[in-house]
């Protein structure tokens, strides 16, 4: 796990504060709220560091960004 990971937004289904990074096979990286269990899809291109931003950007994306 990278020491500086991106900051998470709650969860927008159901306002949980515990949001995860998982990482799966060959160093995939996604996000997920663990009580609802929604999560972003799981991104594989570029450096780990690359792969947990365009989780992190993708869980923290908004109607209003």
């Amino acid at each position: 796990m990278s020491k500086n990971l991106p900051e998470l937004k709650p969860c927008p289904f159901c306002g949980s504060k515990q949001i995860a990074f998982n990482y799966g096979c060959d160093e995939k990286v996604s996000v997920s709220c663990c009580q609802c269990k929604i999560r972003t899809r799981f991104y594989s291109k570029g450096a780990k560091e690359q792969k947990e931003q365009y989780a992190a950007d993708a869980w923290n994306r908004r109607l209003e960004n």
